[in-house]
């Protein structure tokens, strides 16, 4: 799912760009690797979606396999693609950072927090299409593309699978402008 083509912020508009289903995890990347970079080229926010039922691969279809890098998952497979664009002048944002929460009932739980404190960010509902998350500990990746990964290993440790999960790059860029680019994993309730 993709915001604006001229990488304005949404005006609660958004486009689905693609659908995979049972793509083995280079076809995966390879189909939507266009549309995911937007984030950079474009200045665009961008959101990948896993949605199924529990053991359908979701969590699989993100991570894949760190052992072998021909079955990483998107997130990892993105990350390098991302350190590869924004090695180019034109593409450097001011700044990187990144995030990962995730959603267990209805609290919001920091998985990338230092302390039990930070544990707890508040969600705010602000209009129709915009929800905000104060307090969610965002860890600065300038310059260092591969702490992005380290935020995501992090967060993969203390995720619950059977929760709603969000990863979250966010571009900064010199004129102010933020673009972000999030991966969620999104259960449904197992069928009865």
């Amino acid at each position: 799912v993709s915001g604006p083509e001229d990488g304005r912020r949404p005006t609660g508009k958004l486009t689905v760009d693609a659908v995979h289903f049972g793509a083995n995890q280079e076809l995966l990347f390879e189909g939507s690797k266009d549309v995911i970079l937007k984030v950079v080229r474009d200045r665009c926010d961008v959101t990948v979606t896993s949605f199924g039922d529990p053991r359908a691969g979701k969590s699989y279809t993100l991570t894949g396999s760190f052992s072998n890098r021909e079955a990483h998952g998107l997130v990892p497979r993105t990350v390098h693609a991302l350190v590869e664009n924004l090695s180019m002048p034109r593409l450097t944002p001011d700044s990187v950072s990144a995030s990962f929460f995730e959603i267990r009932g209805s609290r919001v739980v920091d998985l990338v927090a230092r302390s039990e404190t930070s544990m707890s960010p508040r969600m705010t509902v602000r209009t129709e299409s915009k929800v905000e998350i104060d307090g969610l500990m965002e860890y600065d990746c300038t310059g260092n593309y591969t702490t992005l990964l380290d935020v995501f290993l992090c967060g993969l440790e203390q995720h619950i699978p059977t929760s709603h999960s969000c990863f979250q790059v966010s571009l900064t860029w010199a004129d102010g402008a933020r673009s972000c680019l999030r991966f969620l994993e999104l259960g449904c309730p197992a069928p009865k």
